[in-house]
C-alpha cells in the first residue's frame, strides 16, 4: 500500500476505536478504574500523563518509556515542556527520578524506581507504586 505511516495510525485508532491515549486514560480515571500493572509508552515524552497516572494504580508497577532529553533535538517548545514538568529544559535522570517520585506523592503514592534500562535514545523505567496514608506518611494525626 502506499498510505504513510500517520495514515495508517489514523486507521488503526479507527479500528480499534483507541483514538487519543491522554483522553482513553482520563476517562479510566473518571471510571474509577484501578490496576496492578500500567506500561505507559506515549509517543513523545509521558510528562502528560503525570501525576494523574497514578490515579490509576494503588499498588503494583509502572513501566514507562522516557525518551532521553540530551539525545533528542531540544526545540523551544520540547525545552519549554520539559522547565513545565521538570524544572529545567535539559533534566538529567536523576531530576526526572526526582520529579516523578514527587508526583507520585500527589495522590499519596509513595514511588520507587526498581530499575532503569539504557535503551540508547530512551530509558525504560521500572517502577513500584505503593499507596500511603496521608497521615502515616506526613506523621500528621487527623483530629
Amino acid at each position: 500500500h502506499n498510505w504513510d505511516r500517520k495514515t495508517q495510525a489514523q486507521r488503526y485508532d479507527k479500528k480499534l476505536k483507541t483514538g487519543d491515549s491522554f483522553k482513553v486514560f482520563h476517562n479510566l480515571i473518571s471510571k474509577n478504574k484501578k490496576y496492578d500493572v500500567i506500561d505507559l509508552d506515549p509517543y513523545g515524552f509521558p510528562s502528560r500523563f503525570f501525576p494523574d497516572i497514578f490515579k490509576l494504580i494503588d499498588n503494583g508497577l509502572i513501566f514507562i518509556t522516557f525518551p532521553k532529553p540530551h539525545v533528542n533535538i531540544l526545540n523551544g517548545i520540547t525545552q519549554t515542556h520539559l522547565f513545565a514538568y521538570y524544572n529545567n529544559n535539559n533534566p538529567k535522570l536523576e531530576e526526572i527520578q526526582d520529579k516523578i517520585a514527587l508526583y507520585g506523592l500527589c495522590h499519596w503514592r509513595k514511588v520507587q524506581f526498581l530499575d532503569v534500562i539504557d535503551l540508547g535514545r530512551l530509558w525504560r523505567f521500572c517502577i513500584s507504586v505503593k499507596k500511603v496514608k496521608a497521615t502515616e506518611y506526613t506523621g500528621t494525626r487527623n483530629r
